[in-house]
């Protein structure tokens, strides 16, 4: 059978990736660590946390995505632009629940499904190449297809696989598996934004024309910030809210 146009495909040439490898910064944790420097606009989307519904399971309900502001507040912290989990999710870890509050933490590494659709919505609307869109994918999974050698390029302390297809390809599976695997970062050939959604982040960060800045801020369906090239992405971002515990984890 043959493959849907959107599926992604292994590349066989890494310079489409050029551009950005050399437009980013070196390791140093900060927003044009993981995008290229430059764009008129960069945003960050916060990765929601989850909450079961209440009664036995099959009842029919979903479950409910919940902002990282609504579990500030319920935790007494300050929500703001540069907040980490570590700072607002309260005293039980970061893996831990807080029931009625939240049962799952955001995902790390991975852009959650419904989020990746509303990007690419939003997305379509501001890049003449939707139809030709470049995918790069951390090769320490281990379980994504491996393209050719020659389709590798360098992020900091990162290295990629290269994919191209469809705009559509940033809601794909990379990974099939036991969970979902995102693109790591995206972008499409004219350049017009590019998304990364780091290996261990919480987040996800594009750069984007203030138009598209604009579109995705006022969006009702994510949480999302304005975000600067100079902004940490670690979590010694967040200088209003002490972490409340510390977890053997490296910053990232």
């Amino acid at each position: 059978m043959e493959k849907p146009a959107s599926a992604p495909r292994p590349a066989t040439d890494p310079a489409p990736a050029k551009w950005v490898t050399d437009r980013v910064s070196g390791f140093d944790h900060t927003v044009t660590a993981l995008l290229p420097r430059g764009f008129p606009a960069y945003v960050r989307v916060l990765h929601p946390a989850h909450l079961r519904p209440a009664g036995p399971p099959g009842n029919g309900r979903r479950v409910e995505p919940v902002t990282w502001t609504r579990i500030a507040e319920a935790n007494g912290r300050t929500a703001h632009r540069l907040m980490q989990w570590p700072g607002i999710c309260g005293p039980g870890g970061l893996r831990a629940r807080q029931p009625g509050r939240y049962d799952e933490p955001p995902v790390e590494s991975d852009l959650p499904l419904p989020v990746a659709e509303i990007l690419v919505a939003v997305l379509r609307r501001h890049t003449t190449t939707p139809r030709r869109c470049w995918f790069g994918m951390w090769d320490g999974f281990g379980r994504t297809p491996e393209p050719p050698h020659e389709a590798e390029f360098e992020m900091p302390a990162r290295r990629m696989w290269l994919y191209e297809g469809e705009i559509d390809a940033g809601m794909a599976d990379f990974g099939p598996g036991i969970w979902h695997q995102s693109p790591n970062l995206w972008w499409p050939s004219d350049r017009a934004w590019c998304v990364a959604t780091d290996i261990d982040l919480e987040s996800t960060y594009l750069g984007v024309s203030n138009r598209g800045a604009e579109e995705l801020l006022a969006h009702k369906g994510i949480e999302c910030f304005p975000a600067y090239e100079t902004d940490l992405v670690s979590w010694l971002a967040d200088t209003l809210n002490p972490q409340l515990h510390q977890e053997g984890r490296a910053m990232p």
